[in-house]
């Protein structure tokens, strides 16, 4: 995107457009704490369950009340 937008001389919208994304998904800043809670539970069911799978992993999250 930026390239586009050095290169081309064009606003962040016209860029966007050019390259076909919307200028939301653009500027969208992830927030990477988000899921510390859920990473430290399904760490701690593995520990726990080291031969189950993600669906049973799931379920115990579920059970021990961690929304996912």
């Amino acid at each position: 995107m930026n390239y586009v937008k050095a290169e081309h001389d064009v606003s962040t919208r016209r860029a966007c457009r050019v390259v076909g994304i919307s200028t939301s998904v653009y500027r969208y800043q992830p927030d990477a704490t988000r899921d510390d809670e859920v990473i430290q539970a399904l760490t701690q069911a593995v520990d726990q369950y080291p031969a189950y799978g993600f669906p049973k992993l799931y379920k115990i999250l579920r059970r021990w009340g961690v929304s996912v």
